[in-house]
C-alpha cells in the first residue's frame, strides 16, 4: 500500500512540474503578447462577449486620455468623447467600431475623432471584427486604431501646394485573441514587417507580411539571421537600430533604404524582457514609408517652385527695364541707317539678340507659371532654327548636329514654349552624349494621318495633317522601365543638382495642350528618338508675323511720360517727339502728380511706369482719373503680379504695354488711346 502511495505521489509531483512548466510557457507568451501590443503605435481595444472592455494597450490609453492607475472598465468611457469623421457630430452607440464589431460586423478604416477630457484630440482610423474560439463560440470583439492626426496635416499641406495630390492611407487589421491562436492572428494581420529576434539577430518568429515581402514560405525564416534574409549580407545592416537596443536595453528607431525592394522603411527595435526582467529578445518592426517620403519630397519641390516663381518675377522686371533702352535705341538707330549697308545688317543682329533676351524672360516666366500662354499662328521651322543657333554655341565640338528643317506648314503654338521644347529635348540629348560624343539629329516633316493609320495606331491623334518634329541622339539610351516613367513629374535619371525631373513633364503637357502627341523610342547603347506630332494649320504663306510696318502712326498732342529710369524716359521722349508729339518727361512720380494737380487739362495723354518709388503707376493713374475722369493713361511695366491689360481697363486705364518697349508698340498704343478719347 505504501508503495502505491509513493508511486502516486511521484506521478502527482511529475504532473505538477509539467503543469508548472506549461504555466511558465503560457505566461511567457502572454508577456510577449503584452510587449508586442504595448510597442505597437496603434491603439488596441477589446471587449468580452458581454461588451465589457477588457483590453486597452498603451497607445489606446494615450488616445483616450486614461490615467495610468488601474481604473474599472465601466468608468473608462467617462474620460473621453467619440465623434464622427467630421469631428463635430457625437458618435452614436451603434456606430462605435467596437460595438459594431461585437455585433458581428467586420469594419475597415472607419475614420473617427477621440476627444479625451485630458489630453490631445486625435483623428483615428478604426478597424475591427468579432473574435471566436476554435469551436466558433463568440469570445468578444477587437478594434485597432491607427493615429492619422499628423498624416492628415501632411495631406492638407500637400493638397494646398499641388491641388490634386492625395494621401494613401495604409490598411491595417489587427486581430487579438487570448490564446496562441489569437496572438498569431493578430501578429499576422499587421501590414508592417514584424519579426521577433534573439540577441544574436536570429529570427524566432516572423509575421505574414515579412513572408510575403521576401517571398519566403511560412517557417523558413526561423533560425536565420535578420541581415541574411533582409539584405543577403553576412553582417548587420549599417545603422540598424537593433545594435543600439543591444547597447542600452532601450527602444531605437531609424530610417533605412532597402535598395533591392526600392522602398524606405521606418525601422523600430524594442527589447523584450522575461519574467525576471532580463533582456532576452527583440521586437523588430519595419514600416513602409515610401509614399510618405515621396510626398515630403514633392512638397519640398512645390516650395522650391514657389520660390523660383517669386525670383523670376523680380528678374523679369529688372531685365525688361534693362532691355527697354537697348531694344528701343537699337530700333531707332536702325531707322536711320541706309538699306543694304553693313551697319544696318549689324544693327539688325543687335535687335535679333535683344529679342532673344526678351524671349528668355518669357521662358523664365513660363517656367515659374507666371506667364499666360498666347497661341499664335507661327512657322515652326523659324523658331526651331533660331533655337538650334543658340544651342550650337554651347554644345562641344565632339557632338555633331544634323538637321533637316524645311518650311512645311504653320501651327498654333506659343513661340516661347516651342523654343522651350527644342531646348529641353536637345539638352537631354547632349547629356546622353557628353561623355563619348555622338550625333544630334533634328528634323521637321509633314505627314497626313488617315483613319485607321497603322503608323499611329496606339497614339491619341485625330485624322488630319501634322508636322513631325523629331529629335534623336546616339547616346547611351534608356532601359524600358525608364522610358515608361520618363514623362512623370519629378522623375529624373540625372545626378542631384543637374535637373528637377520637370523638363519632359512640362514638354509633355505643352504638346498635349496643342492637341499633339509625344512619343519616345530608346535602346541601350544605341540612342533615343523623340517624335512630336503637332497639328498643322492650313494658312496663306504671308502671315501677320511677316508683315513689315513701313510707317508708324503720328500726332501732335501733348504727352506726359513718367518713369524713374532716366534712360527709359529719354528714349520714350525721343521716340514720341520723332512722331510729332509734344512731350514732357519726368523721372519722379511725386513731381508728376504735382504737375497734374496744378494743370490737369495740360496733357492729352499720360504714359507712366508701374513700379516707382513714392507713388506707383496705378496710384498715379487713379489720382489723375479722379481729377479728370475723361483722361487717357497708358501703363508700362517690366513685370507685375498685381495688374495686367484686362484689370487695368477696369480701372479706367486706356492702354497697357509690357516692357521692353519698341517704337512701333509705343506709337500704336499712344495713337489708339488718343483716338479712343476723341471718339
Amino acid at each position: 500500500m505504501e508503495g502505491m502511495v509513493e508511486e502516486r505521489t511521484a506521478e502527482l509531483r511529475l504532473e505538477f512540474e509539467e503543469r508548472r512548466k506549461l504555466d511558465k510557457e503560457l505566461q511567457k507568451k502572454k508577456e510577449v503578447l503584452s510587449a508586442v501590443l504595448n510597442n505597437i503605435a496603434d491603439g488596441i481595444v477589446a471587449c468580452n462577449h458581454e461588451g465589457v472592455l477588457t483590453v486597452f494597450n498603451r497607445a489606446a490609453e494615450k488616445f483616450h486620455g486614461l490615467p495610468h492607475e488601474h481604473l474599472p472598465a465601466d468608468e473608462w468611457a467617462k474620460h473621453y468623447d467619440l465623434y464622427n469623421e467630421d469631428g463635430k457630430t457625437p458618435m452614436a452607440m451603434d456606430a462605435i467600431p467596437l460595438f459594431r464589431a461585437l455585433h458581428g460586423e467586420h469594419i475597415h478604416n472607419i475614420e473617427m475623432v477621440i476627444a479625451p477630457k485630458k489630453g490631445k484630440q486625435r483623428r483615428l482610423l478604426a478597424s475591427g471584427q468579432p473574435l471566436f474560439d476554435s469551436q466558433g463560440s463568440k469570445l468578444g470583439a477587437v478594434v485597432s486604431m491607427h493615429d492619422i492626426t499628423e498624416q492628415r496635416k501632411i495631406e492638407l499641406s500637400l493638397r494646398n501646394a499641388h491641388e490634386k495630390l492625395e494621401q494613401k492611407v495604409e490598411k491595417r487589421t489587427i486581430e487579438l485573441k487570448k490564446s496562441k491562436e489569437e496572438w498569431e492572428k493578430t501578429f499576422d494581420a499587421m501590414n508592417d514587417i514584424i519579426t521577433i529576434q534573439d540577441k544574436d539577430f536570429r529570427i524566432i518568429k516572423a509575421n505574414k507580411m515579412a513572408h510575403q515581402t521576401f517571398q519566403i514560405k511560412p517557417g523558413e525564416f526561423n533560425g536565420k539571421y535578420c541581415y541574411e534574409v533582409f539584405r543577403g549580407s553576412k553582417q548587420p545592416c549599417q545603422g540598424c537600430p537593433v545594435l543600439e537596443s543591444l547597447k542600452n536595453d532601450d527602444t531605437h528607431a531609424t530610417e533605412i533604404v532597402h535598395e533591392n525592394l526600392g522602398k524606405i522603411f521606418h525601422v523600430t527595435s524594442s527589447p523584450i524582457f522575461n519574467e525576471n526582467g532580463q533582456f532576452t529578445q527583440l521586437l523588430h518592426i519595419a514600416k513602409d514609408i515610401t509614399e510618405q517620403k515621396k510626398m515630403e519630397k514633392e512638397l519640398l519641390h512645390a516650395h522650391k517652385m514657389e520660390a523660383i516663381g517669386t525670383l523670376a518675377g523680380g528678374i523679369a522686371h529688372d531685365f525688361n527695364n534693362i532691355l527697354t533702352p537697348i531694344l528701343g535705341y537699337a530700333d531707332m538707330i536702325l531707322e536711320k541707317l541706309p538699306e543694304g549697308s553693313q551697319l544696318r545688317e549689324d544693327q539688325q543682329q543687335v535687335l535679333i539678340a535683344g529679342n532673344r533676351a526678351k524671349d528668355l524672360v518669357k521662358q523664365i516666366l513660363t517656367f515659374s507659371r507666371q506667364s499666360k500662354k498666347e497661341l499664335l499662328l507661327i512657322q515652326p521651322d523659324i523658331i526651331i532654327k533660331e533655337a538650334l543657333k543658340f544651342l550650337r554655341a554651347s554644345l562641344p565640338t565632339f557632338i555633331e548636329i544634323n538637321t533637316s528643317i524645311p518650311k512645311c506648314g504653320m501651327i498654333h503654338a506659343d513661340p516661347t514654349q516651342l523654343h522651350q521644347i527644342i531646348m529641353n529635348l536637345c539638352t537631354n540629348s547632349y547629356h546622353a552624349m557628353r561623355e563619348s560624343g555622338g550625333v544630334l539629329g533634328v528634323t521637321l516633316a509633314p505627314v497626313t494621318i488617315e483613319k485607321g493609320d497603322l503608323r499611329v495606331e496606339n497614339l491619341d491623334l485625330t485624322p488630319g495633317t501634322y508636322l513631325i518634329l523629331e529629335v534623336s541622339d546616339t547616346g547611351h539610351g534608356m532601359h524600358k522601365k525608364t522610358v515608361e516613367m520618363i514623362f512623370d513629374p519629378y522623375f529624373t535619371t540625372k545626378k542631384e543638382g543637374e535637373g528637377t525631373g520637370m523638363g519632359l513633364s512640362v514638354v509633355h503637357g505643352i504638346v498635349k495642350s496643342y492637341g499633339g502627341h509625344i512619343f519616345v523610342y530608346s535602346e541601350l547603347g544605341k540612342g533615343t528618338i523623340f517624335k512630336i506630332y503637332l497639328p498643322c494649320i492650313a494658312s496663306e504663306e504671308t502671315s501677320a508675323q511677316s508683315k513689315i510696318v513701313s510707317s508708324y502712326p503720328r500726332g501732335d498732342e501733348k504727352i506726359l511720360i513718367v518713369d524713374d529710369e532716366e534712360v527709359i524716359v529719354q528714349m520714350e521722349r525721343q521716340m514720341l517727339e520723332s512722331l510729332g508729339y509734344k512731350v514732357t518727361a519726368l523721372t519722379s512720380s511725386k513731381e508728376a502728380w504735382d504737375v497734374l494737380q496744378k494743370q490737369p487739362e495740360s496733357f492729352d495723354l499720360v504714359v507712366t511706369d508701374m513700379t516707382m518709388p513714392n507713388i506707383t503707376g496705378i496710384e498715379l493713374a487713379q489720382r489723375y482719373l479722379s481729377l479728370r475722369p475723361d483722361a487717357s493713361v497708358i501703363l508700362c511695366t517690366g513685370f507685375s503680379e498685381l495688374i495686367n491689360g484686362e484689370s487695368s481697363k477696369k480701372l479706367g486705364i486706356r492702354g497697357f504695354i509690357m516692357k521692353p518697349v519698341l517704337k512701333k508698340d509705343l506709337a500704336t498704343a499712344v495713337r489708339k488711346a488718343l483716338d479712343e478719347q476723341e471718339s
